[in-house]
């Protein structure tokens, strides 16, 4: 049998460090022969790779470590301290919590030139696309998946700005609507038609196929975190 092939420089061990690994280096992981042989038949767990020799890859001088070599050197961590771990799941995990983060700050960003934050932006959003340009605070609170406290501060905050005003119902008093004003109405003519476009640049170069794979397996994650999260749609 020959020898194994050069693992890449970028993930080559210090072998004065580290043992050669019994297998072979691709895609950043140990590749081993799986355990699928000693399983019963019919079993569909997924079989759990060991962590590579290494716990951080030699990256060379002057190169840079992208969003995913993060998410596998902090995989590869948990890896090491829980032998047992599925390092492909964590590495999932974290890419999956990682991208979130930064869709937030580029949103929080974008957001910033308008003077805007993401939460006041959605409140904007949720009258503007009412069909009166207004609602009830309770259904302002419910579109936003937050809560009546949090839609109160955000409308204090509007109300300063101009942007939203706020009214009693004319047939139950008991019901305080929420309303853009001129200058909101103006405000959201300029901003949304901007987030459209902002919102299209960030799938930009996937096919319209791939964007329904996307949901569908973000779909699937959020089925998953429905044990942690009691009580919300």
């Amino acid at each position: 049998m020959g020898s194994w092939p050069t693992p890449p420089a970028r993930l080559r061990d210090n072998a004065s460090n580290h043992p050669t690994p019994t297998g072979w280096r691709s895609d950043k992981l140990v590749k081993q022969p799986t355990a699928a042989a000693k399983r019963p038949a019919g079993s569909s767990r997924r079989s759990k790779r060991p962590a590579p020799a290494a716990s951080r890859p030699d990256r060379g001088a002057g190169s840079v470590e992208t969003p995913a070599d993060r998410a596998l050197r902090r995989a590869i961590r948990y890896q090491a301290a829980f032998p047992g771990s599925d390092i492909e799941a964590i590495a999932s995990h974290l890419a999956v919590v990682n991208t979130g983060s930064a869709m937030g700050r580029a949103v929080t960003r974008h957001l910033a030139a308008f003077d805007l934050n993401p939460a006041r932006y959605s409140l904007l959003r949720a009258l503007y696309f009412s069909p009166e340009k207004r609602l009830p605070q309770n259904e302002v609170a419910r579109e936003m998946g937050t809560s009546p406290p949090n839609v109160t501060q955000l409308l204090d905050a509007l109300e300063r700005d101009g942007y939203v005003a706020r009214a009693v119902s004319e047939t139950d008093r008991r019901v305080t609507y929420a309303r853009l004003t001129p200058a909101g109405e103006a405000k959201c003519a300029q901003l949304v038609p901007d987030m459209v476009t902002f919102i299209e640049d960030s799938m930009s170069g996937f096919s319209a196929r791939e964007m329904v794979q996307l949901r569908t397996l973000l779909a699937r994650l959020r089925k998953n975190l429905e044990r942690y999260l009691p009580g919300e749609d």
